[in-house]
C-alpha cells in the first residue's frame, strides 16, 4: 500500500535524474548522459530481477510526479498478480540514458499487491516466504517498540534521579538553614544569660560595697562619719552573707563560748538574731536547698 511520502521521495528522485542532464547542458558539460526513459523491474529475494513491462519515455515537459504515480500503480498491479496472493514486494525504478545499454541509476521501492477479498491488513502472501517476511516485519516492529519504551524509561529514570537529587539538595539546604537558626538562637540565649549573670554579679558587688561602706569610711577618716550602729550592722550583714540560718546559729554558739564581754556580745546577738530570723523566714518560703533531704 503506497503512501504519499513514498511517492514524494520517488518524485524527487525522478526530478533529480532529469535535472542533472539539464544542469550539465546549461553549464556546458557533456559528461552526464541524457535520460530518455524510465522502467520498472520486480526484484525477488533481493537478487532475481524481472522486467514488469512498465516503461515511461521521457519527453519535453514530463511531470516527475506522474512517473512516480505511474510506477507505484503498476507495481501494485504486478504484486497483485503474483502467485500466492498479495504481499509486500520489492521493485526497482531504473533510469535509462541515451546511448547506454544498462540503466545508469536505480531507485528501490516497495509495493503491496491487493486481490479480491484482501483487506488493509493483508501485507504478505500465505506462503512460507510471506510468513518469513511477516515474522521479520513483526520482529522489527517489536524491537522498535522495545527500543522506544527503553528510551522512554531511561528518560523517565533520568528525570526521577534529577528530581531526587534536587530534593536532597533542598533538604540539605533546609537542614543547614535550620542548624544556623538554632545556633544563632542558642548563641543569643547564651549571651543573654551571660549578660544577666554579669548584671547580677555587679548588683551583688554593689550591694556588698554599700553594706561595707559605712565601716570602711569610718576607718579611713578615723571618725564617725556614719553612725557606729549602721557600720556594725553592715559588717554583720556582710559576714552573714552566704551562710544559712543554721550556720549562723552555730556561729553564735561559738562566739558565746569564746567572747567574755557579755555587753558587746549581747549587742552582736541582737543584730545577728534579726538576720537569722530573716533567713529562716526566706528558707521557710523558698525551701532550704542546701539542707540534706531526710530519708
Amino acid at each position: 500500500m503506497r503512501t504519499n511520502y513514498a511517492i514524494q521521495r520517488a518524485t524527487a528522485w525522478v526530478r533529480d535524474q532529469l535535472a542533472a542532464h539539464t544542469l550539465a547542458e546549461v553549464e556546458g558539460q557533456v559528461s552526464i548522459p541524457k535520460i530518455v526513459a524510465f522502467s520498472l523491474s520486480h526484484q525477488a529475494g533481493g537478487v532475481v530481477r524481472t522486467e514488469t513491462g512498465a516503461r515511461v519515455m521521457v519527453g519535453q515537459g514530463i511531470d516527475p510526479s506522474y512517473v512516480a504515480e505511474f510506477f507505484f500503480e503498476k507495481a501494485t498491479a504486478y504484486a497483485s498478480g503474483l502467485t500466492g496472493g498479495s504481499g509486500m514486494q520489492q521493485f526497482v525504478i531504473e533510469a535509462h540514458a541515451e546511448g547506454q545499454a544498462s540503466p545508469i541509476a536505480q531507485y528501490p521501492m516497495k509495493a503491496t499487491g491487493v486481490q479480491e477479498g484482501d483487506g488493509v491488513m493483508s501485507t504478505e502472501p500465505a506462503t512460507s516466504t510471506g510468513l518469513m517476511t511477516q515474522l521479520m516485519r513483526h520482529t522489527e516492529f517489536a524491537m522498535g517498540a522495545m527500543a522506544r519504551m527503553n528510551e522512554q524509561l531511561l528518560m523517565t529514570n533520568a528525570q526521577l534521579v534529577a528530581d531526587s537529587q534536587n530534593t536532597i539538595r533542598k533538604g540539605y539546604e533546609n537542614l543547614e538553614l535550620t542548624e544556623a537558626l538554632i545556633t544563632r538562637a542558642a548563641e543569643g540565649e547564651h549571651q543573654k544569660k551571660l549578660e544577666l549573670m554579669q548584671l547580677k554579679s555587679r548588683e551583688d558587688m554593689k550591694a556588698k560595697l554599700l553594706t561595707m561602706a559605712p565601716a570602711g569610711i569610718n576607718a579611713v577618716f578615723e571618725k564617725e562619719i556614719f553612725p557606729t550602729a549602721m557600720a556594725d550592722t553592715g559588717i554583720i550583714e556582710s559576714l552573714a552573707d552566704g551562710m544559712s540560718a543554721d550556720d549562723l546559729q552555730m556561729f553564735a554558739m561559738v562566739l558565746q563560748a569564746k567572747v567574755k564581754n557579755k555587753e558587746v556580745l549581747g549587742l552582736f546577738f541582737n543584730r545577728l538574731n534579726k538576720i537569722i530570723e530573716e533567713k529562716q523566714s526566706k528558707e521557710a518560703l523558698n525551701g532550704d536547698i542546701s539542707a540534706p533531704t531526710q530519708q
